[in-house]
This record gives structure tokens, sequence and C-alpha cells, in this order.
């Protein structure tokens, strides 16, 4: 008689720093999992609301919540990730949310020698409703590393659409220097994953990404990201150079930077110059590259998740944004807002 194997424990690591407005309803979507036990470590990265006062009506045995000085996402990912005892780990941010079976799901997905199984997110607003996208529109399983080691990604959801396999971050945490990491903690995972294993896809989408908050002067287009596109496009740049001298300290990629810059980079740029701030400010180069039709017909048609008819689209939206005067993009993207083409 064969004996039973234990079912794997799964460590869902919620990382937050003042979202109270949020944070209950993304531990409740990590708690409500068929299949799996898993455990939920929530990491309150030095609120200053009252997310603690919440967290603390929390009796499932289950859920853990550390307080920190507040120290960035990346700080708040070392320590979840240090007290994560599960096989599998997702770092779910506290303003998304994940569906109820997605757990399960994907660890049915994980074969030997599989880094990372991920999924699409749904897209709600700030009061849970349904946008009717889904980001990122496409993902890749194949062809990873040679996606970041010309553009510096490859087509991964954020944060909250990973599951990773212990094995895997055991190689790679914690995230160092945390300080770079302070925003966008989730590319040190995400870009590193296809170095050291397979990524696996699911097949529909297995959680929900919430977008809210505006930036003062910023348009608002799909993903967070761009509620602030400078920050954005600066944090995006800081994040794949330290991702990319990891690889290159451990031999696994070229010390060379990525030759051309990811679409996501170039919407950033894109929207940064409408933005009120100086344009002095945003960085000119992006990985060597100016932004201009040269760049950017070479970034997005080599972007090989984007069918051709997205890509002939997304190259009409950049140069409408980023090619004529401010004055004339500005008008430009307010027309494709109430057309709903942004």
């Amino acid at each position: 008689m064969q004996a039973a194997t234990t079912p794997p424990l799964v460590s869902i690591l919620v990382n937050n720093y003042n979202y109270a407005r949020f944070v209950m309803e993304a531990v409740l979507s990590a708690l409500d999992q068929s299949g799996p036990e898993v455990e939920v470590v929530v990491v309150d990265d030095g609120s200053t609301d009252d997310s603690l006062a919440r967290l603390a009506t929390i009796a499932d045995p289950r859920v853990r919540v550390i307080a920190q000085r507040n120290g960035g996402q990346g700080a708040a990912y070392n320590t979840g990730f240090a007290a994560a005892r599960g096989e599998y780990v997702i770092f779910l941010d506290a303003d998304d949310l994940l569906d109820p079976g997605v757990v399960a799901d994907a660890v049915a997905a994980f074969a030997p020698g599989v880094a990372k199984v991920q999924f699409q997110l749904e897209v709600i607003d700030q009061d849970g409703g349904a946008v009717g996208r889904l980001h990122p529109p496409q993902i890749q399983d194949e062809g990873c590393r040679e996606a970041f080691e010309r553009f510096g990604s490859y087509a991964s959801p954020p944060g909250s659409g990973n599951v990773y396999a212990r094995w895997f971050l055991d190689q790679v945490m914690p995230i160092h220097p945390a300080e770079t990491f302070r925003y966008g903690a989730d590319a040190w995972p995400i870009m590193l994953a296809p170095f050291f294993g397979e990524i696996a896809n699911l097949p529909t989408p297995g959680g929900r990404y919430r977008i809210h908050g505006t930036a003062e002067g910023a348009p608002r287009v799909i993903g967070n990201a761009n509620a602030d596109p400078v920050r954005s496009l600066r944090n995006l740049t800081r994040t794949t150079l330290a991702v990319a001298e990891e690889l290159a300290r451990r031999g696994l990629a070229s010390p060379d930077v990525p030759s051309l810059p990811p679409p996501a980079l170039m919407r950033s740029w894109a929207l940064a110059r409408l933005t009120a701030v100086d344009p002095s400010s945003v960085p000119e180069r992006l990985f060597g590259c100016r932004f201009g039709a040269t760049t950017m017909l070479r970034s997005v048609g080599g972007w090989t998740p984007y069918p051709l008819r997205k890509k002939l689209a997304y190259v009409g939206w950049l140069a409408a944004l980023g090619l004529p005067p401010r004055g004339v993009s500005r008008s430009l993207l307010r027309m494709m807002l109430r057309a709903g083409w942004a």
C-alpha cells in the first residue's frame, strides 16, 4: 500500500504599506483557497494608516502579521520570505486579489525544473469593479531568457500573478540591495526566474489587479505604473540594470545591458513627457537607445508576445504620444481616453 503524500504548503506573502482600505480583502482572498494548505504572512512596511488595527481583527491561525519600519517593497519581500515555510510562494500586493482556485491550479502546473507558474490578472477599479481588460494582455513561457537579454524584460504578469518554487527562491533571495527595489521588487524574482528554470502559464486568469490613484498631472491609462510614469520610467530602468548586474555576477548572462527598451518602458517614456514635470528630469536614454521612430519600431516589432495587429496599433499609439509636440500629444491622449483607446 502506497503511503499518502503530504499536500504542499503554499506561502502567500502580502506586502502592505498604507493600504488599509484593501489589505483585508487581499488576505481573505489568500485564505479562500481550495486544495493545498496555505499560510498567509502579512508584512506591514511601516504603515501610518490603520492597517495594523484592521489586521489585528483576523483570528485565523493561518495568518501571521509582521510589522516593520518602513524600508520599501524590497525589504518587505525579504522579511516575508524569511518567515515563509511553504514549498511554493506567492508575493501578493495588498491591493490585489487571488481567485479561489488559483493556488490549486498553479501547484498542479508545476513539474520538475519549473521555477515559476504565472497567470494573467483581471483589471478592477479601486472599488472592485471589472474594467474588462487583462493585465498583461499577453504572457509568454518561451524565449524569456532571450527576451531579457534583448529587452531587459519579458511578458510576465506583475508580482501577484506569479507562483514560485521554493528551490528557485532559495537561490536568489534576499533581494539585494533592497533599497534599489524600494518600488518594483517583483522585478527581482520575475526576471531571474527564466535563468534558473522553466516558466509555465495557466490558461485562464487567476486573480485581480487593482488600478487606483493618479499622481498630480499624470494621465490615467491601464496599470498603476502609469499613474506616475516618471517614477515608473526611473524605476524600470534602475531595477532592470540591477537584475542585469546580478545575472552577470553569477555568469548567467552577458554583462552588457539590454540594447532595446521593452514596450512597457517606452509607454512610460511616452506618458512621462506629457506630465507637468520638468522634461529634463526624465532620462534621455533608455538602455543606450534614444526614443524615436527607429527605436519604437525595433522595440515593438521585436516583442514576440504581441500579434501583428497589436504591434501596429501600439506603434501608432506610441508615435502619437512620443513624437509630436507635447501640446499635440496631450490633445491626442484626451481623444484616446474619451474613445476608450487608452
